[in-house]
This record gives structure tokens, C-alpha cells and sequence, in this order.
């Protein structure tokens, strides 16, 4: 079990003068709180800390890195867990994190080390004048496999009007952004919403349907956006099963110690 103050957390650091630079991770004596929040949630939720403890019962901890710096830790994680990203990756789509954490969950399941998140970056809204402008953003956002939703004008609108037409549909429009978008790695919620979809397997583990799970759920979590809808209870179960099944090819676990019914 990975518990929190073995973690170590890091920061990019440059060093040196041109052209004799060193890119290292550098120790965080105090990591800001949406990096402190996001870690805390997972170490918190007994889906990542089995996952955890799955990769490292196959040897996939090497403890703390001999060299920190930056291109050999990347490397390494690039060389010996390109399958294991895939799986990483499933469980951040579970929880409806940035799939871009993927590396960020790596070191930390590997080396007990976690880069420092800048909530600076997140999220990223942003404005295209023109279509041209707006062609080359999706082109861009489709190369790197990141899913984009957007607003488009027609002619011109006032700000008023704007934010009419986006208060009369939000709840449209937060919907749907749901259903496709993944959450910033800035926790907004801080563990709510990992902890809720952490007792959705527990019940559907103990077979309950994804109706009576929302109907349980519903009353638990009552300003959630989303538990009263089972199909997003259905979804969460569906990403689920999906990586379990994949997991029991990958990791040699006990026959019943992710049942899937």
C-alpha cells in the first residue's frame, strides 16, 4: 500500500549555462494543494491502490531513482511499462482524469515520486477568431488523441447575449461535456468524486444493478451532478469490467479477485 508520506513530490528544474544544461526532478518540500488533493484521492481509493500494489507484485517498483533526472526517469518508464500506460490510462478514464497523468501515476506507483501539477495550465479554454484557426487546433487536439468541445458564432453576439444563451444551456451543455470530456488533473471536488465511483465497483461488485446503485448512491451524494443518471453509472462499470478483463490477462491475480458479475 502507497501511503502518503513516503511520496515524494518534484518539480522540473533547469540547471546549468548554454549549452550545458540539466533538466532534473527536484524535490517539493510543500506541494500546493490541487497536487496534494489529487494524490490524496487515489491513495484513498482501494481500485488504485489494488492496481498499485498488482504492478508492484509483478516488480514494478524500483523504489527511489538512482538518477533524477528527467530523461532517464522518462526513459525508463517508456522502455519498460509502454503496456502498463494503456492501464493507466483505463483507470484515469474511470475516474474522468486528464489521461495526460499518465506518466505523473507511473512514477509514483515506480518510484514513490510525483511531479508537482500547475493548476496554472488547467483548464484550457480557449478562442479561435477564424476557421482556419479552428481547424488547426482540432487537427492538433485529434494528433495527440485529446477530445475537444467548443462553442461556434455564427455572427456576432454581445456579451449579454452570450452569457444568456450559456446560462439557458448549461445543464445541456455540462451533460455533454460529461458524457466526453475528461476532468482537469485540478481537483475541484477534491475526493468526492473518486471516492463515489470507488463505491459504484464495490456495489456492482456485490451485484447490484446500475439503477439501484443510483438510486443508493442518489441519497449519499445528493449535489453530485450525475450519481441520479444510471447511464453514467452504467458507463462507470462498463470502463470498469473493461480494464479489469484486460488486467486479469496482464497481472496473475487470484481467480475471483476482480469478479466481473
Amino acid at each position: 500500500m502507497i501511503k502518503l508520506p513516503d511520496v515524494t513530490f518534484v518539480r522540473v528544474s533547469v540547471e546549468g549555462i548554454p549549452p550545458d544544461l540539466t533538466v532534473l526532478y527536484k524535490r517539493v518540500a510543500r506541494p500546493n494543494k490541487s497536487t496534494l488533493s489529487l494524490v490524496t484521492a487515489l491513495l484513498n481509493s482501494d481500485n488504485f491502490q489494488q492496481f498499485a500494489k498488482d504492478m508492484r507484485d509483478e516488480g514494478s517498483y524500483f523504489g527511489k531513482p538512482d538518477s533524477w533526472l528527467v530523461s532517464e526517469i522518462i526513459h525508463t518508464l517508456k522502455t519498460f511499462f509502454a503496456k502498463d500506460r494503456e492501464f493507466i490510462i483505463g483507470l484515469l478514464m474511470e475516474y474522468d482524469l486528464w489521461d495526460g497523468l499518465a506518466e505523473s501515476i507511473l512514477m509514483l506507483i515506480v518510484y514513490d515520486i510525483f511531479p508537482e501539477i500547475n493548476p496554472k495550465l488547467f483548464p484550457d479554454i480557449g478562442y479561435f477568431g477564424d476557421n482556419l484557426e479552428l481547424s488547426e487546433q482540432l487537427k492538433e487536439h485529434e494528433e495527440k488523441l485529446q477530445k475537444l468541445t467548443g462553442i461556434t458564432f455564427s455572427h456576432i453576439v454581445s456579451k449579454t447575449e452570450f452569457m444568456a444563451w450559456v446560462n439557458k444551456n448549461w445543464k445541456y451543455i455540462e451533460k455533454r461535456n460529461s458524457e466526453y470530456l475528461l476532468q482537469s488533473p485540478v481537483l475541484k471536488d477534491k475526493m468526492a468524486n473518486l471516492a463515489l465511483i470507488d463505491q459504484i465497483y464495490q456495489l456492482h461488485q456485490k451485484g447490484k444493478t446500475a439503477l439501484h446503485i443510483s438510486k443508493s448512491l442518489s441519497s449519499k451524494y445528493p449535489k453530485h451532478p450525475y450519481v441520479s443518471d444510471y447511464a453514467w453509472i452504467t458507463n462507470k462499470i462498463v470502463r470498469y469490467k473493461e480494464r479489469i478483463a484486460k488486467f486479469k490477462k496482464r497481472f496473475k491475480t487470484p481467480k475471483n479477485h476482480f469478479p466481473l458479475e
